[in-house]
């Protein structure tokens, strides 16, 4: 395998060989199913601890990746009462970079942005009550303890937007007032060579101590999905729909990106605004809603089907042997920004930290 930037058709083993090179240290709060962790780990990093709230994804990382020697299954807000008492391992304290993707609902321009400000809500991510826009400054509360040289905060494009200005503000004064120097970048899975649209926003800090780190913008040629896209499926589950949706595929014009037009035309109403129709042509849609339901293309024979497992692993930039264990579990990639972002900009943090040493 080419020390160059991973892309397609790579598996664990790769990740293997990879991490743990070039000898710093990350730790990933909000990790998910692992996806910031394996781009640092292709990078050369060694991923020494997470935190995650849902065990069912933490179980999904301990399934693929059983190296991590800090794992704290709960509330970020606990593991802060730790940091504050100094009872987190030395090493927690002397971290090269904390990685951290606060959930991003109440901020997602798919969702209620301001109208869920500040209330408490059984969320998806943890499937416990608790307020979600205050998470970022809990995350930076504990970045205040731990004092790493490096914080890579991500977050979706929508913080960005001004109904949310007070947030984004906020958080940029907290870095300061805790002692970083920090930048904003946007940043597409698309433009770092993977075949998803998915904006980002990064807010990528140094210590003050430290020189100021400065990350340079790549952009690597777009892939569209019929570079990715398999062909003579045969799995007949992926072409069985519901009654309603049956109905709305006989609606349906070749070359439309969504179902919106079908279901109007098949039921005189406005609907289905979720379903969408990844074309061979075209970078595919951000991974949302119900992907494994809702997420479609068209097969050579012009019919529609649902994604395979395997393309929606590559649509994330995920190894293409990363087990899991159902269906069903493919759909935690609608959480995660693929690691091949992370491995891309990892790169620079990693000559950046060479620089300082």
């Amino acid at each position: 395998m080419s020390e160059d930037v991973i892309s397609y058709n790579y598996k664990i083993k790769d990740v293997l060989e990879r991490q743990n090179k070039n000898g710093y240290n990350v730790f990933s709060a909000f990790s998910c199913i692992g996806g910031s962790c394996i781009g640092y780990k292709l990078a050369g990093f060694n991923v020494i601890g997470i935190n995650e709230i849902d065990k069912r994804l933490v179980d999904v990382y301990k399934r693929n990746f059983d190296d991590c020697k800090y794992i704290y299954n709960q509330d970020i807000r606990e593991l802060l009462n730790l940091a504050k008492e100094k009872k987190l391992p030395q090493e927690l304290y002397n971290l090269d970079v904390f990685d951290c993707s606060p959930p991003c609902t109440p901020f997602s321009i798919a969702g209620k942005m301001e109208k869920g400000w500040g209330k408490e809500k059984k969320f998806a991510e943890g499937q416990k009550k608790q307020t979600l826009d205050d998470l970022a400054f809990i995350a930076l509360d504990l970045i205040k303890e731990l004092q790493p040289k490096v914080v890579v905060l991500e977050n979706v494009i929508g913080l960005l937007f001004d109904k949310c200005s007070y947030y984004k503000n906020k958080i940029l004064k907290t870095f300061n007032e805790i002692g970083y120097n920090v930048d904003i970048y946007k940043i597409s899975c698309a433009d770092c060579g993977v075949c998803q649209l998915r904006p980002r926003c990064f807010f990528i800090a140094s210590r003050k101590d430290l020189p100021f780190l400065l990350i340079k913008i790549i952009k690597k040629q777009h892939i569209i999905f019929g570079r990715i896209k398999e062909h003579n499926i045969t799995d007949e589950n992926l072409y069985k729909f519901s009654n309603a949706l049956e109905k709305t595929i006989q609606y349906y014009t070749f070359g439309e990106k969504n179902l919106i037009n079908a279901f109007k035309k098949a039921t005189g109403k406005d609907g289905y605004f979720s379903y969408k129709v990844h074309l061979d042509d075209k970078i595919c849609f951000t991974l949302a809603g119900d992907i494994i339901r809702d997420h479609l293309t068209i097969t050579d024979d012009k019919k529609l089907r649902k994604l395979t497992n395997t393309e929606l692993l590559k649509i994330s930039g995920f190894p293409l042997d990363f087990n899991f264990i159902s269906r069903q579990e493919y759909n935690y990639l609608k959480y995660v920004v693929s690691p091949i972002v992370y491995e891309l900009y990892g790169r620079q943090i990693k000559e950046y930290l060479d620089k300082i040493k």
